[in-house]
């Protein structure tokens, strides 16, 4: 093999030149020899014989032989490369070398030069010196709408508002307003107290936001309100008092409250309450909820969100969710419970002293259960499971029933009946009542 050829099988391998770019360069300069013309056939000749077509499964040897083999494609570029260097002459490596040299300064030429990135502007925050509101003394509540950011509100025993403005840009935006023109006004129309913002016209979403935070006198009651952004209501406690919440998207965080009445709204935010209330009311559409404290009556609602209670039930506490979970934990008193989901799994542990029902149509219901003799408690599923821990403290009759599934019980039961689907006994005095029934799921009592 010459040593033209071998430079270009180099730097076909080597990846510096490709099949293509090789066949362009050659025949540029060597023009492909003229075909040989087929000879005529002899009129005595016998015609060729048809072959018989290829079996099924196998490729056809006519079809194969046109394909062109790896060896003949190298041969044909090696002769065409012997073929350039007689041409040529012994030059042709030191042309080439050039050439590809010329080729990769181009393609280097041609990218654009790297730039350095510009770190992103960090965050400003600019914060304002606090106003002072006074609020008359036969005012007893306060609505408020906060659109451009975050909303605190705390209480205290003065008889004063303060509010505390803190505006947050985004990166790379510039201040559209004077911090100095921004203040709250007052209007009032009866015992109502009603607040509005002003000198944030020209503040956009796209310039961050505009914080707020209010200390309020503690006998107010609350109305307040949000779009997009979170309101936190903490350190609030009067025995009359009413906080009414709503938001669009934005969450509602409560710490550290004692009120007589709680209710809050929202579409899409989560919902963290902290609490001891009398009336407690949470309807979400697709936020989580978690609550912990003390209920005497409350009703919480969710689409499909989830649900988590850590609290004591005084009176009753009733708990839904569409397509969302929920998770109960009894921590103590007597009230009434219900709950319900559609699709969701309903989760129940603590020792349960009066009226419960859980019911679920497709999800699973599991419980770690005391079951006291004033308690009667019914769990009820369509298509789901029934898995419950009944505590040796428990002191009920017990009936399940599965009409397709099975039915396990281990714990000694007195008085135990059972069939292929049912089965009945008593724990204790069997003062209580414990009743599990599903369709097609299966029962399991440990």
């Amino acid at each position: 093999m010459s040593e033209t050829r071998k430079l270009i099988l180099k730097m076909l391998q080597e990846n510096r030149i490709s099949i293509d770019e090789a066949d362009q360069l050659l025949a540029a300069i060597v023009s492909p020899p003229p075909a040989a013309e087929a000879a005529p056939r002899s009129e005595t000749q016998a015609p060729p014989r048809a072959e018989a077509p290829p079996r099924s499964g196998q490729p056809d040897e006519t079809l194969l032989n046109k394909i062109p083999r790896v060896d003949q494609v190298m041969g044909s570029l090696g002769s065409m490369l012997d073929n350039l260097s007689q041409q040529v002459g012994p030059g042709l490596e030191k042309r080439l070398e050039g050439w590809f040299q010329q080729r990769s300064g181009q393609q280097q030429s041609s990218r654009p030069p790297k730039t350095a990135e510009t770190p992103p502007t960090p965050a400003k925050t600019v914060s304002q010196k606090d106003q002072h509101l006074e609020v008359p003394s036969h005012c007893s509540k306060l609505h408020y709408q906060h659109l451009p950011g975050d909303l605190k509100v705390s209480g205290h025993e003065r008889a004063e508002i303060i509010a505390s403005f803190e505006i947050q840009l985004a990166p790379g935006q510039t201040l559209p307003i004077d911090p100095e023109q921004l203040r709250l006004e007052s209007q009032q129309e009866d015992q109502s107290l009603t607040l509005q913002l002003h000198g944030a016209e020209a503040f956009k979403a796209e310039h961050g936001q505009i914080r707020l935070q209010l200390k309020v006198p503690a006998s107010l009651d609350l109305a307040l309100q949000t779009e997009s952004h979170d309101i936190v209501l903490e350190q609030l406690q009067h025995p009359q008092g009413q906080a009414h919440l709503r938001s669009r998207s934005g969450d509602l965080l409560l710490r550290n409250l004692a009120l007589k009445e709680i209710d809050l709204q929202s579409e899409s935010g989560n919902l963290n309450v902290e609490q001891a209330s009398e009336h407690l009311h949470i309807q979400t559409r697709s936020g989580d909820v978690v609550v912990k404290g003390s209920i005497f009556d409350g009703k919480i609602r969710s689409q499909s969100g989830s649900l988590q209670i850590e609290a004591s039930v005084q009176h009753s506490l009733s708990a839904e969710s569409s397509s969302g979970d929920l998770n109960v934990q009894l921590l103590a008193g007597q009230g009434h419970l219900s709950l319900q989901s559609q699709s969701g799994d309903i989760q129940l542990s603590g020792a349960l002293q009066s009226e419960v029902s859980l019911n679920s149509a497709s999800g699973d219901l599991q419980g770690d259960l005391q079951i006291a003799p004033s308690a009667a408690v019914n769990l009820i599923s369509h298509s789901g499971d029934v898995d419950v821990i009944l505590r040796p403290e428990s002191q009920c009759q017990v009936e399940l029933e599965a009409q397709v599934g099975e039915v396990t019980c281990r714990l000694p039961l007195d008085n135990q009946e059972a069939s292929s689907h049912t089965l009945s006994g008593q724990l204790g005095n069997g003062e209580g009542r414990f009743k599990a029934r599903t369709q097609s799921g299966d029962i399991l009592i440990s």
